[in-house]
């Protein structure tokens, strides 16, 4: 076919070779063939072939080779000054005293790396209140409880010079009072100091259902000693259904029996302290 080369392998005087014909229209024709055409033939030994194919295969694997060891010096470098803000970080971390809880600037670290400053700044910040917390309640807990402490050495004191043993006598009831204040305001620390621990907690304080005629009987049959030492009259009103209502049991246990043994102290000798459960149809 005129236009089209044709590609085929013969043999030139014992050597391979890779042919290339072509063949045409002769331009101009001759006058005794019109319509004759010129056939042109190309041929290569295919040794030199072979050679151009390797170098052609050499040169392509040196240049593969070449942008590869660049993607990798760049990969590198890339890395290397991507991590040297965290490097930093990290010494700037381990430079920080142990009560260093201040929020880390993450204004220069990487934005994909912003989330987990985030995080960490969040936690050091619950850690932080924790810290300042648990501070607070010991100076609570040394202030409230320095008093009360030297006034029982002084009644010891004063117990252990007297004779008399009336006056020891009430020296050891005011003591008893003194340690009854002292244990009183201890389970009420500790019942605050678990207050602001589970209010730092994630979801703050698990509600449950508390049954408030359960509780009132539990709180007046464990104040009842001290009720019959007053001589005071405690009584319990609840209804014949059980009334329940969500929250957290041992914070309403601590706060009843806050009330009604403020009820007995402050109650003259002899009187009536009534606790009592009612309910509506929203209320408990």
């Amino acid at each position: 076919v005129s236009g089209q080369p044709q590609f085929y392998y013969a043999m030139h005087e014992e050597t391979p070779v890779r042919v290339v014909a072509l063949a045409r229209p002769m331009a101009p024709p001759l006058p005794s063939n019109p319509d004759g055409r010129v056939i042109v033939q190309v041929a290569e030994s295919l040794g030199r072939r072979e050679v151009f194919l390797d170098q052609l295969l050499r040169r392509s694997i040196e240049r593969d080779v070449l942008g590869l060891a660049m993607s990798v010096l760049l990969l590198v470098a890339g890395v290397v000054m991507t991590l040297r803000p965290l490097t930093r970080l990290r010494e700037e971390l381990e430079a920080r005293p142990s009560d260093d809880l201040r929020p880390i600037d993450g204004a220069d670290l990487p934005t994909e790396v912003q989330p987990l400053v985030t995080a960490v700044n969040r936690h050091m910040a619950r850690y932080a209140a924790m810290a300042r917390t648990q501070r607070q309640f010991l100076d609570d807990a040394s202030h409230q409880l320095r008093t009360p402490l030297t006034v029982l050495r002084t009644q010891v004191d004063y117990a252990r010079r007297e004779t008399d043993p009336q006056l020891v006598r009430e020296a050891l009831g005011a003591m008893h009072e003194g340690l009854d204040r002292a244990a009183r305001m201890i389970n009420q620390m500790l019942s605050m100091a678990r207050v602001r621990d589970a209010s730092l907690t994630e979801g703050g304080l698990p509600m449950e259902p508390v049954d408030l005629n359960e509780l009132a009987r539990d709180i007046s049959r464990t104040l009842l000693p001290a009720a019959r030492a007053r001589r005071t009259d405690l009584g319990v009103e609840t209804p014949d259904h059980a009334v329940q209502v969500q929250g957290v049991e041992w914070l309403l246990r601590e706060a009843l029996l806050n009330l009604v043994d403020n009820a007995i102290r402050y109650t003259p000798a002899g009187g009536e302290v009534t606790v009592r459960v009612l309910h509506d149809a929203r209320h408990a």
